[in-house]
């Protein structure tokens, strides 16, 4: 009908820090479509997001569901994730990485007094117009000593 007003999609994150803390948030809340929607939407990007979720789970992603909801959702389910408590801070261990338009996070965080710290993961993201995508992601499973 003209006049109505379409909502728009939501806008990516305007940081990657912003990005992480916002998949690691959706992940934790079993909100599949928020957590793919953080991602390249395109096909390569999307495969890539897909085979970390089933490889964190010791899967083979042959013969799984393409959809990266499915993924996410299945991911969740097995892990036992339960959303986090509201206002609890996120810590990002490390600094983030920029080179142009891209940027990256490291999975593990070598202290200087000895010992590791660990994200949830290793990222990588794109800058486009709008905000930052994450381009790839893999699941810390244990850092280096």
């Amino acid at each position: 009908m003209d006049g109505d007003v379409v909502a728009d999609a939501p806008k990516p994150p305007q940081s990657p820090e912003e990005s992480y803390r916002a998949f690691v948030r959706g992940l934790y809340a079993g909100d599949a479509a928020a957590v793919c929607r953080l991602a390249d939407s395109t096909p390569s990007a999307q495969d890539r997001l897909l085979r970390s979720f089933y490889r964190a789970l010791d899967l083979r992603d042959e013969g799984r569901s393409p959809l990266c909801e499915d993924a996410v959702s299945y991911y969740v389910q097995e892990k036992k994730l339960t959303p986090l408590p509201e206002g609890k801070e996120i810590p990002i261990y490390g600094k983030v990485k920029y080179t142009n338009d891209k940027a990256n996070l490291g999975g593990c965080y070598e202290k200087p007094e000895g010992g590791y710290d660990r994200n949830l993961g290793g990222f990588e993201w794109n800058k486009e117009s709008d905000g930052w995508v994450i381009e790839w992601m893999d699941f810390t499973t244990g850092c280096g000593g």
